[in-house]
C-alpha cells in the first residue's frame, strides 16, 4: 500500500495509488443508493463510481479536489466510494474494480479508469472542456504528464533535483502573465496536477522556491480555496 511515505516512493507515472480505502462508507453525490459488487456493476443512475481510499494522504485527494471545483457547477452526478485498507478491502475484486487493486479509479458503467492523471484528464474532457480547444485539451494533458512523469521523479532523484527545482522557473514566468497554467487561462486538471505535486512532495522532501514569487502566489492562491483544504 502506499503510505505518505509512498506518495514519494511509490509510482509516480501518472499517479498510481495503492489501496487506501475508508471502510466501505459510501457518500454520494447526490444520489444515494447501494453499491452493488465493483466488478459486476453495469447498471449506474450516476455518471461514474470513484473508488479511494480512507486516508487522506494518496493521489486520490487531487481527483477529489477536481470533483469538488466541478460539484460547483454542478456538472458531475458520482458516487464516491471509499474502501478501508485497514481490512483489505482494496484486495476485494468484488469491491474494488481497480485492475491491481488499488485506488484511485473511477468505474464508468462497466469500464475502470485508473492512474490519477488519467482520471483528472477524463474528467476535464468529459465535464470540464466546454470553451476549450483540442490545442488547449492537448496543452493540459501535456502539464499533467509533466507532473507525473517529469518533475515527480526529477524531484525525488538527489541527482535531478536541483535542476528539476529550476524548472519550476518556467511556470514562475507564465503564471507572471497569466492567472492560470494553460492558455485557456483558467483552472484545469493541469493546475491541480502540478499544484498538487508541488504541495505534496514538499511534505517529504523540502526544497526551496523562495526565489519564483509568481509561483508561490499561483500555489498560494490555489491552495487557499476550500475545495483544495477540504480534499488534502
Amino acid at each position: 500500500m502506499e503510505t505518505s511515505l509512498g506518495f514519494v516512493q511509490g509510482s509516480l507515472m501518472l499517479g498510481s495509488t495503492h489501496g487506501f480505502v475508508s471502510s466501505a462508507a459510501i457518500n454520494r453525490v447526490p444520489v444515494a443508493k447501494t453499491a452493488p459488487s465493483a466488478r459486476n456493476s453495469v447498471v449506474m443512475n450516476t455518471d461514474f463510481k470513484f473508488y479511494r481510499g480512507s486516508l487522506n494522504n494518496t493521489r486520490a485527494n487531487q481527483v477529489e479536489w477536481y470533483l469538488k471545483e466541478l460539484k460547483k457547477a454542478p456538472r458531475a452526478d458520482y458516487d464516491e466510494i471509499r474502501l478501508d485498507t485497514k481490512q483489505s478491502e482494496h484486495k476485494d475484486n468484488r469491491k474494488n474494480p481497480h485492475p491491481f487493486m488499488k485506488v484511485p479509479s473511477l468505474m464508468v458503467g462497466d469500464a475502470v479508469i485508473f492512474e490519477s492523471g488519467a482520471l483528472l484528464l477524463y474528467l476535464q474532457r468529459k465535464y470540464d472542456s466546454q470553451g476549450l480547444s483540442e490545442l488547449q485539451l492537448g496543452e493540459i494533458s501535456s502539464w499533467v504528464f509533466w507532473a507525473n512523469a517529469s518533475f515527480g521523479p526529477g524531484i525525488i532523484s538527489e541527482r535531478t533535483r536541483e535542476s528539476t527545482v529550476e524548472s519550476l522557473g518556467v511556470i514562475d514566468a507564465i503564471v507572471a502573465k497569466r492567472q492560470y497554467l494553460t492558455s485557456a487561462d483558467r483552472l484545469t486538471a493541469a493546475d491541480i496536477a502540478v499544484v498538487y505535486l508541488i504541495e505534496g512532495v514538499k511534505k517529504f522532501i523540502p526544497f526551496d522556491t523562495s526565489k519564483f514569487t509568481n509561483l508561490n502566489k499561483y500555489v498560494q492562491r490555489l491552495t487557499s480555496s476550500d475545495s483544495y483544504k477540504s480534499s488534502i
